[in-house]
């Protein structure tokens, strides 16, 4: 896993110029305009968005608005009604808050930012939200039209979420860092999963008609590539991946040989291969990664 990324040809001034532009990648300085002057209520309202309150408020409302997801939403159901009413509410919140951000920064200087523009499309989200909530609690309205409000509500309530790691300096910096790691390691990740994939289609071929046990069952099986794939995701987590092992190990009289029996040796081999190879191997570089992106970029 070697790359030679070709700096141990530059200068020294090249070098710094290379690791501090590595590091504006990773901080991405905010985007604002300057602050404007000619209208004293757009400085007042460009004041108060980069207040310290305004930036608690907004965070606040999202963690209640995260919080409607504690319950089920299910139509007809009163505490539904009243968590969706929620929703709602802090949904025209978030669109007043946009409106006033564009007044201060003006609609180019607000679509500078990318932040700014997800946080728009979240609100032309929360807005057909609302439309649709209010089209099926109508005396109209059909179960078709309720259903789609929940699905577009719940999906925005987990974007706004998301949303929330943009909004402190140290969530923000952790989210890049894993984002840039993701990048930096893409040839090993790609290698990962042409390795699972292996492991995965050799356990379909040998043991998907291996007898049920303790740990494989319906949900844990080699039936199917995709069952054998998340196997194979499973054991790499380290999750009872010994006796996954073990109920494939079954012999007869505890099964019908040459039917739905294991083989012991073969099986010994290809669990700890792949655990071994899996865990010491390619996972080690993730356990580095983010530091070298933090720290040296």
């Amino acid at each position: 896993f070697n790359k030679n990324s070709g700096t141990a040809l530059l200068t020294v001034d090249q070098r710094r110029f290379y690791d501090l532009r590595s590091r504006l990648i990773i901080m991405q300085p905010n985007r604002f305009p300057p602050r404007p002057t000619a209208s004293p209520f757009r400085c007042f309202l460009f004041d108060l968005i980069l207040s310290q309150n305004w930036k608690s408020f907004n965070i606040l409302l999202l963690l209640i608005n995260s919080g409607t997801l504690a319950i089920r939403w299910t139509q007809g159901d009163p505490d539904t009604i009243i968590v969706m009413g929620i929703s709602i509410a802090c949904n025209c919140i978030f669109l007043v808050q946009t409106a006033i951000k564009m007044t201060a920064l003006s609609p180019s200087g607000f679509f500078q930012s990318h932040r700014n523009a997800f946080e728009f499309a979240l609100g032309v989200m929360g807005l057909s939200y609302i439309v649709l909530f209010a089209a099926g609690m109508s005396s109209s309205g059909n179960r078709q039209a309720w259903e789609h409000a929940r699905q577009v509500g719940i999906a925005n309530v987990m974007l706004r979420f998301i949303s929330l790691t943009g909004k402190g300096e140290t969530m923000k910096m952790l989210m890049l860092t894993v984002v840039q790691t993701i990048v930096k390691s893409s040839y090993i990740i790609l290698c990962l999963l042409v390795f699972v994939l292996t492991y995965a289609l050799i356990g379909n071929v040998l043991f998907s008609n291996v007898k049920y046990g303790e740990a494989l069952g319906r949900h844990a099986n080699f039936e199917t590539p995709a069952n054998a794939l998340v196997m194979m995701i499973r054991i790499i987590t380290g999750e009872d991946w010994n006796r996954l092992m073990r109920d494939v190990m079954v012999h007869a009289p505890d099964c019908i040989a040459d039917e739905d029996c294991g083989s012991a040796p073969a099986i010994v081999f290809y669990f700890c291969s792949f655990y071994l190879m899996a865990a010491f191997i390619f996972l080690n570089p993730f356990r580095t990664e983010p530091f070298v992106v933090l720290f040296i970029g």
